[in-house]
C-alpha cells in the first residue's frame, strides 16, 4: 500500500481525521500530508490535524489534540456528557499542576490546574457528536466541582442534578465518594435529600 493510501485509510478509520503524529509513527514524511492538501484529498483542520474533505470540524477533539494533557471539566464536561442541551461557548480543560496553561488561556480556554493525586481521578473517554474520542471527567466528579464553583449559574447546576437523579445510571455512592474527596459532602447530602 502506498503512503498516500495508508494516510487516507487512517483518516477513514478515525472518523475522517488523521494527525501528523499518526503519519510520523508510520514512518511517512509529513510532506505527504502537504501534498494531499494540495491535491484536495485532505483539508487542514488545525495545526497537525487533517481531515477528509467531508469532515466537519470538531472543536472538542481539536483542542484536546492540541493540548493532549487536557481533560474536559465543568460546563464542557456537562455538554459532552449530555447534561446540558446548549452548546457551551467556552471550553474548560483541566491540566496537571505543573502544566503551563498560558497558550491555552490565550486561546480563550478556561484552565484549571489539578494536583497530581486528583488529576486523573474520574477521567473517562467518551465520543463527541462527531464520534471522536476525548477525555472528560465523569458526571459525579463534575457535579461535585460544579457546586464548588460560584460562577456557574444555579439553574444549570439544578438542571444537571435533576437530570442525574432521573438517570438510571445514577450512582449515589460514587457521587458521595467524590463529594468526600472534594470536601463538599454537606452540600451534596443536602441536594440528595432535596431531590431524592
Amino acid at each position: 500500500m502506498l503512503d498516500i493510501e495508508k494516510i487516507i485509510q487512517i483518516a477513514k478509520e478515525n472518523n475522517g481525521i488523521v494527525t501528523s503524529s499518526d503519519v510520523t509513527k508510520l514512518g511517512i514524511s509529513r510532506m505527504v500530508l502537504k501534498y494531499l492538501v494540495e491535491q484536495n484529498k485532505l483539508i487542514k483542520l488545525d495545526r497537525g490535524v487533517y481531515g477528509l474533505p467531508q469532515t466537519r470540524k470538531d472543536i472538542y477533539f481539536d483542542e484536546q489534540n492540541r493540548y493532549k494533557k487536557g481533560i474536559y471539566f465543568s460546563l464542557s464536561a456537562l455538554y459532552l456528557l449530555g447534561y446540558v442541551d446548549e452548546y457551551v461557548d467556552k471550553l474548560y480543560l483541566a491540566f496537571p499542576q505543573t502544566y503551563n496553561t498560558t497558550k491555552a488561556k490565550n486561546r480563550g480556554i478556561i484552565c484549571m490546574n489539578q494536583a497530581p493525586s486528583n488529576y486523573e481521578v474520574g477521567a473517562i473517554d467518551i465520543k463527541t457528536s462527531q464520534n471522536n474520542i476525548v477525555r472528560v471527567y465523569c458526571i459525579e466528579r463534575t457535579l461535585c466541582e460544579l457546586i464548588r464553583d460560584n460562577e456557574i449559574p444555579k439553574s444549570i447546576i439544578k438542571q444537571s442534578f435533576i437530570k442525574y437523579f432521573r438517570n438510571s445510571d445514577a450512582n449515589i455512592d460514587k457521587l458521595k465518594a467524590f463529594a468526600k474527596m472534594f470536601n463538599c459532602e454537606n452540600k451534596i447530602n443536602t441536594i440528595i435529600d432535596l431531590l431524592i
